[in-house]
């Protein structure tokens, strides 16, 4: 897999994860009691998680931005 696919990949699958996150925000507003408390905590982790993958995608792709950038001037 090259490199952009790679980030194409990896972007993709963070779409899906806020589509998640909407989901269980949902929950969360129409839920009570335990169930509730469930979708909180996954909310909280999948949202933890989610930024892990944006901050890596981020550290990938910006020595590619500096190197294009490099090459353009």
């Amino acid at each position: 897999m090259s490199f952009p696919s790679f980030l194409s990949h990896r972007l993709s699958l963070v779409q899906e994860q806020q589509l998640e996150l909407a989901v269980l925000a949902e929950h969360v507003k129409r839920g009570s009691g335990h169930m509730r408390r469930l979708a909180l905590e996954c909310l909280a982790q999948r949202q933890a998680e989610l930024a892990a993958d944006l901050a890596q995608v981020a550290q990938l792709a910006a020595p590619r931005a500096a190197l294009r950038k490099e090459v353009a001037a």
